[in-house]
C-alpha cells in the first residue's frame, strides 16, 4: 500500500544544519521532536525563550516541510544534551533559515529543561489543546489560512469530516468528531457552514458546504476530532465511532449509522471509557441521561472503566 511508502529527511553535518529528534511520533505527513542545530562541530539545542510558531515555521521549512503545526516549549520532547546554541530566537516567519533571524548566541545560563520543540507538517491543518500519544492525536480543528489559524464551525460536523482532517495529518482513521468546543474555544476567524464531506476528500476545502465564511457560528461551536492509526472495531464488519452533541448526549456510529446509547446499566465506568475514547485523558466526572432520537445503537454496556473503547 502507498500508505507504507518509505521517506527520508537528509542532512549534512555542516555548521548551520538542523534536525528534529527526541520523539517517537513521526507520521506520514508530520514529524515532532526537539529542535537541534549543528554549530562548531557539535549538535546542540535551542532555548525556548521567545520561541513561537513563527520560529517553528522557519525551522520546519529548513527541513523541507510546508509549515509548523505547533511550537513546543519546556523540553516537551525531552531534554537534549550538549550546548544550547540559540536563545531568544525572534523570526518573522518568512525567513529561509533560523540563522538569519535575530537570536542570542551560545549561552551557559540556560537549562535543557527549556529546550524548544516543533511539530512540522506537509499539511495545513492541526489539532489544538488535545493530546498526542504513540497512536492518537486529539484536539480542536484549525486550518492555516492567510498566516492565521482558523477554526471550523461544528454545524453538520461528523465523523466523515473528521476523517478528512485525520488523513491530512497522516492518520488513517477518525474515531471521534466532537462539537461545542470540546477542546476549548479558538480565536480568529471561523470557516465553513455545514460541511458535507463524504470522507474520501483530500482536504476540507474539497468538501461541499453551505458557505466558507457565511455562517452564524461562534467559538463555542468549534469542531474537534480524535485521530488514530488504528480503527476502533468490535467485529470486523462493524466500524465504530462516538461523538458528543451540544447537550452532552453520547452518540455512536456503527456501520455508517448514527444512534444513541441506551442508559441501561450506564455508569461512571462506562462514561470514563467514552471520555477517554473522545480524547479526554482524565475520563468522566459524571454519567447522566438525556433523551435522544433515531436508532438506539448500544445497550447494557458493562465496562470496567479500564477499556480503551
Amino acid at each position: 500500500y502507498h500508505s507504507e511508502d518509505a521517506s527520508v529527511v537528509c542532512y549534512n553535518e555542516f555548521s548551520g544544519a538542523i534536525r528534529i529528534t527526541g520523539s517517537s511520533s513521526s507520521y506520514i505527513l508530520s514529524q515532532s521532536g526537539r529542535v537541534e542545530v549543528y554549530l562548531n562541530n557539535q549538535w546542540g539545542t535551542i532555548s525556548d525563550d521567545s520561541w513561537d510558531i513563527n520560529d517553528a515555521h522557519v525551522a520546519c521549512r529548513m527541513l523541507g516541510y510546508a509549515n509548523a503545526l505547533y511550537a513546543r516549549t519546556s523540553a516537551y520532547y525531552g531534554q537534549g544534551t550538549g550546548p544550547i546554541w540559540m536563545d531568544d530566537v525572534a523570526c518573522m516567519g518568512s525567513e529561509n533559515s533560523l540563522f538569519i533571524c535575530y537570536y542570542d548566541e551560545y549561552t551557559s545560563d540556560k537549562s535543557h529543561s527549556e529546550d524548544a520543540g516543533v511539530t512540522c507538517s506537509y499539511s495545513e491543518v492541526r489539532l489544538v489543546n488535545g493530546e498526542e500519544t504513540s497512536s492518537t492525536l486529539s484536539g480542536r480543528v484549525e486550518i492555516l489560512r492567510n498566516d492565521s489559524w482558523y477554526t471550523v464551525c461544528d454545524d453538520g460536523w461528523d465523523i466523515a469530516d473528521a476523517t478528512v482532517v485525520c488523513r491530512q495529518l497522516g492518520y488513517q482513521y477518525a474515531i471521534s468528531a466532537s462539537q461545542s468546543a470540546a477542546y476549548g474555544p479558538g480565536c480568529d476567524e471561523i470557516l465553513f457552514d455545514n460541511l458535507l464531506c463524504t470522507g474520501d476528500e483530500n482536504t476540507l476545502f474539497g468538501c461541499p458546504h453551505l458557505g466558507e465564511v457565511n455562517h452564524i457560528c461562534d467559538h463555542g461551536m468549534d469542531a474537534s476530532a480524535v485521530c488514530s492509526m488504528t480503527a476502533l472495531t468490535n467485529h470486523s464488519a462493524e466500524s465504530w465511532a462516538i461523538q458528543l452533541n451540544q447537550d452532552g448526549g453520547l452518540w455512536a456510529q456503527i456501520n455508517d449509522t448514527w444512534g444513541t446509547i441506551c442508559d441501561d446499566s450506564w455508569t461512571l465506568d462506562d462514561a470514563d471509557v467514552a471520555c477517554r475514547q473522545l480524547g479526554y485523558s482524565d475520563g468522566a466526572i459524571s454519567a447522566y441521561y438525556l433523551p435522544g432520537d433515531g436508532r438506539v445503537q448500544l445497550q447494557q454496556g458493562e465496562c470496567s472503566g479500564q477499556e480503551s473503547a
